[in-house]
């Protein structure tokens, strides 16, 4: 594949999107999935990803190393860096905190996987054509590197119909059970498995872990107001932290 004149400039700096107007040709056949090499007019190597032809991201850049393939071996090692960094670095997980983001897309060189852990059990959003057909490798190595029970799948609509893939929300890998439970900062959580209409991205926004540790800190002696709470993250943090009242609001859930 090779980039118009003039659209070449992101890529080399290392932005890992390559959008469809960028785009001036593709040199031989590549179906869904297929690793393509991304290369500038005068055909200097870019970098490689998966081709998603129907996608207005039609390659999202996963290296630029010439002689590096995307194999089996490549992806199991990116997952494997994603965990053991997040157990190097913060700790995690700890007796305190076992629900956490493991793989956050391009931010762990995997773009198009999101991977969540809920204690025992690990929540995934395959969301490109590439990432989908290699659900197997990268539930393995999930598994293998975090020792999870299960392993769910919640579905995209939007990544569904952009990429053409086929996705669901439910059960992929383990034995089915009721609830996924967890603990962040101390608080015992319980959310839905995935599979009905009200699954919100894996079903719980790790990001904002921080802040709520930030309202803990600031809600011992005071009435918190929860609005917009989702399933009730920020409230349960003010509670155990020492909140005189907490209402939580969500609406139509």
């Amino acid at each position: 594949m090779h980039l118009r004149a003039g659209h070449v400039q992101p890529v080399w700096a290392g932005h890992p999107w390559v959008y469809a107007q960028a785009i001036d040709r593709l040199e031989g056949r590549a179906e869904p999935g297929d690793e393509v090499r991304v290369a500038d007019p005068r055909g200097n190597l870019l970098g490689r990803g998966f081709w998603s032809p129907t996608s207005a991201i039609p390659v999202r850049i996963f290296t630029r190393d010439a002689g590096r393939a995307l194999d089996d071996a490549f992806l199991g090692e990116r997952v494997r860096d994603a965990v053991r960094w997040r157990a190097s670095l913060l700790g995690l997980p700890d007796a305190e905190t076992t629900g956490m983001r493991l793989v956050n897309s391009e931010g762990d060189g995997l773009p198009g996987l999101i991977a969540d852990r809920f204690g025992d059990d690990l929540v995934v959003q395959l969301l490109t054509a590439g990432i989908k057909r290699r659900e197997g490798v990268i539930l393995d190595a999930l598994l293998r590197e975090t020792g999870a029970a299960r392993v769910w799948e919640t579905a995209s609509p939007t990544h569904q119909k952009l990429e053409q893939i086929t996705s669901r929300d439910g059960l992929l890998r383990g034995d089915p059970v009721d609830a996924l439970r967890f603990r962040e900062l101390g608080v015992s959580l319980t959310v839905a498995p995935p599979g009905g209409a009200d699954t919100q991205k894996t079903g719980y926004y790790f990001d904002q872990r921080d802040n709520r540790a930030r309202v803990a800190r600031l809600a011992r002696g005071r009435r918190v107001l929860d609005g917009f709470a989702f399933v009730g993250g920020f409230a349960h943090a003010a509670a155990r932290a020492g909140a005189t009242e907490v209402l939580a609001v969500e609406s139509g859930m």
